[in-house]
């Protein structure tokens, strides 16, 4: 029963295989590939059903009717099935025969083994006619069906001709799923060496390859072996395997068959809480699927269960809804593992007459269905029926009849059989066992090194974060702070650019006004000497063509458009000759002129003609600021390939606080070093202007004569 439930699954992988054209292959693929239920799943099967080929919108609809199906949404399966069905004349072959066998594994899953044996046959004469690719799978189906109703010849018979054609197509899955069926069929007909011998050739199938459906299929029949072989806990294990993977695939009939062997592992354990837990979430499940014969036996099983908890009362109760639901299923086999049950109780209750009655009916469906060790167990208990009352023949006939029984049952050869197949599932065991712990080992590692590598990752995450936060704060802040320093600068800019217009119109008004008034003069003969009025004119307006001079090479220096005409020069010769013209210039103002020259055969390229206005004008200021008498020295030397000049003179000084401000556009010191002096205050700006022109450096300090030094290098 458990069995046919996949025979779906290895329907559809069928079809894969024989897909008529080979464009469809991928989409065939897919439907195949969607084995767990889920809402990805059905929409990718849904998007088919409208696909021009009629292959592909049939398989799409088989499929998402098993879906609907795992998940309990029964009538929405039966929708689909319907529709399927409509179409069954116009499909070819092949889809009739799939047709046919997803309605079979539909009436499986209720437990009507008839409708399904109706399905399988016609499934088998299309197949056997028209599409021999699907014959094995009909007859798959055909034997689980056979076997449901305890037809188990008929059943052998038919899982043989399907093994015969799965080893000729080479399908593995179809080998798999067939050799476990064989192995239930044996082990249910009291065969369990043979039993044993298939199931072990299916685990070892399994474990090679197969889907999780397949797997759990082996795990729950190997549970139903170790069950009937008395070894409870090994049987718990195996159902427990079998309905995990259950859940996981979400197969509501499934899942209701674990739960029953679970119950039934547990009741033989003693646990009988954790039994009739168990019980109840298989009733639960097969009341969905409306699954009669199931329900039937999990009443069974529920009587039993509260037999052993002495409540005779729920007991009664699960027996007459184990009857009223075998009767629906009109199964047999069934009935009469209610009769026998029923007959139990019937002779705990002392009723003997009654229990004949029931042993009696179920003797007769025993015999019907060459049952053997059913037969043997209804023979023993009508030699305890018989025996109260007296009637010592029949007991004595039926107690002779199950020892001839339990002496066919208990073949010496078979039981040999059965321990050593028994000890190779329990080696195959053990061995499964050491590969899946050293998988669960080599997983654990794995997973160890990915929480490691997870681990990291959030260090580096959180440091990267951390950092980031940092930068992010450290930006807004220098930002911040960029702003008020923009700010600041700005305004202080505009202060000097108000302060420069001032100087400027103020530089501007002296000369001018001096104009003025000597221009009036001559207007109104108040000179005696006009030439001497026309060189003060001509010398206020040099000055202002000067002070505009001055301010326009500025701005050149701020937009950086000074052009300078480099030519590589011969420091010594050069200095040589300017120094002559300064030491006149600076004597003649009436100063002591000194001059240190160490330049060798150093040649330096440069812009000869701006150096020497620098030059001029440190001489200037010096003559300009100095007090007399006093003294004024140049220096010119190279230093680390590097030409140093260095103007300095005697008192006065410029403090320490002013040093760094001298070279301010129209900055005076208010000292001795004052306006009264003359000069624009521009002076010292063009000179930095030029320097840094050349790429030099340019600064200013005490001197150790008294006064200032000036001094570049470039």
């Amino acid at each position: 029963m458990h069995n046919i439930i996949v025979a779906l699954l290895l329907l559809l992988t069928l079809a894969q295989a024989f897909a008529f054209e080979s464009n469809y292959q991928g989409l065939l693929d897919e439907i195949v590939a969607t084995e767990v239920p889920s809402a990805e799943n059905e929409a990718r099967l849904t998007a088919l059903f409208e696909h021009q080929d009629q292959g592909i919108r049939v398989s799409a609809k088989i499929r998402i009717a098993e879906l609907y199906w795992k998940t309990g949404r029964f009538e929405q399966a039966e929708a689909v099935l319907q529709d399927v069905s409509r179409g069954f004349d116009n499909y070819p072959p092949k889809y009739q025969v799939e047709s046919l066998l997803t309605q079979a594994s539909f009436e499986s899953r209720r437990n009507n083994h008839r409708e399904v044996e109706k399905y399988a046959r016609r499934a088998a004469a299309i197949a056997k006619a028209s599409h021999q690719p699907l014959l094995a799978n009909t007859y798959y189906v055909l034997g689980n069906s056979l076997m449901a109703q305890r037809k188990i010849l008929a059943a052998k018979q038919h899982f043989e001709l399907a093994l015969a054609q799965y080893k000729q197509m080479k399908d593995d899955t179809g080998l798999l799923l067939t050799l476990n069926s064989l192995g239930v069929v044996h082990k249910d007909n009291g065969d369990l060496a043979n039993g044993i011998k298939y199931l072990l050739q299916a685990r070892e199938a399994v474990e090679r390859g197969g889907s999780k459906g397949y797997r759990a299929t082996v795990y729950y029949n190997l549970g139903d072996v170790f069950r009937d072989s008395h070894e409870p806990e090994k049987a718990a294990s195996y159902y427990q395997q079998a309905l995990e993977i259950d859940l996981e695939l979400g197969d509501l009939g499934n899942v209701a068959y674990d739960y029953t062997g679970l119950a039934h592992a547990y009741s033989a354990l003693e646990q009988h809480t954790k039994a009739l837990q168990n019980n109840q979430k298989a009733i639960q499940q097969l009341v969905k699927i409306k699954a009669p014969q199931e329900l039937s036996r999990a009443y069974l099983q529920q009587s039993r269960i509260y037999r052993d908890l002495a409540d005779q009362t729920e007991q009664l109760k699960s027996l007459q809804l184990a009857e009223r639901t075998a009767a629906q299923s009109q199964s047999k086999y069934q009935i009469m593992s209610v009769d026998i049950e029923k007959a139990k109780y019937s002779l705990e209750q002392q009723d003997h007459q009654q229990a004949l009655k029931q042993l009696l009916s179920a003797l007769a469906i025993a015999d019907e269905l060459s049952l053997e060790p059913v037969q043997l167990e209804v023979n023993k208990l009508l030699a305890d029926a018989y025996q109260p009352l007296n009637d010592y023949k029949k007991a004595n006939q039926h107690l002779s009849t199950s020892f001839a029984l339990q002496q066919k049952l208990d073949n010496e050869d078979l039981r040999e059989k059965s321990e050593r197949y028994k000890g190779d599932l329990n080696l195959l065991e053990e061995q499964l066992k050491v590969s899946q712990l050293e998988q669960k080992e080599a997983e654990q590692a794995q997973a160890i090194e990915m929480q490691e590598a997870v681990k990291q990752r959030l260090v580096i995450m959180m440091l990267a974060s951390t950092i980031v936060f940092i930068v992010l704060v450290i930006f807004l802040i220098q930002r911040r702070k960029l702003a008020v320093l923009k700010a600041d600068l700005f305004e202080q800019a505009l202060q000097q650019k108000q302060q420069l217009f001032a100087d400027v119109s103020h530089e501007l008004r002296t000369p001018l006004t001096a104009l003025k008034l000597q221009i009036q003069a001559l207007q109104h003969d108040l000179v005696s000497n006009v030439e001497d009025s026309y060189d003060k004119l001509a010398g206020k307006v040099n000055e202002i063509n000067r002070l505009i001079a001055d301010i326009y090479q500025l701005a050149q220096a701020d937009t950086n458009a000074i052009e300078l005409n480099l030519t590589e020069v011969a420091l010594s010769p050069l200095f040589e000759r300017w120094q002559a013209d300064w030491q006149s210039t600076v004597e003649n103002s009436g100063f002591a002129w000194g001059c240190q020259l160490a330049l060798a055969n150093t040649r330096k390229s440069m812009d000869t003609e701006r150096i020497k206005q620098v030059i001029d004008n440190l001489l200037s200021n010096a003559t300009v600021y100095t007090d007399k008498p006093g003294k004024i020295v140049l220096t010119a030397a190279i230093e680390n390939q590097q030409l140093v000049v260095s103007v300095e003179d005697t008192a006065p000084t410029v403090s320490e606080d002013k040093l760094g401000k001298i070279f301010a556009r129209l900055y005076r010191v208010e000292s001795s070093r004052s306006r009264q002096t003359g000069g624009s205050g521009l002076g010292l700006a063009i000179c930095e202007s030029l320097i840094k022109a050349h790429g030099g450096k340019i600064s200013a300090k005490q001197s150790e004569l008294g006064g200032l030094k000036v001094s570049f290098s470039l």
